[in-house]
């Protein structure tokens, strides 16, 4: 269910869980506006409000917040 709410797949939800993949999250949590924006997109897909082109979308855009 996660993954599909994310639009990733079932592996990739696997090797979050497993701390396999974000390890940078220090990154995230340095950045305020980044961390912001994230905490709203996730409030977006709880509530269905994303479409899988607008999602990948903001996820280009938190990724340029974090790594410029």
């Amino acid at each position: 269910e996660t993954a599909d709410k994310l639009y990733l797949t079932q592996g990739a939800i696997a090797l979050y869980k497993k701390q396999a993949r974000g390890k940078r999250i220090k990154d995230v949590e340095e950045k305020m506006e980044a961390k912001e924006r994230i905490e709203e997109l996730a409030k977006k897909l709880i509530s269905k409000e994303f479409k899988e082109d607008e999602l990948e979308k903001e996820y280009c855009e938190i990724c340029k917040l974090i790594f410029g």
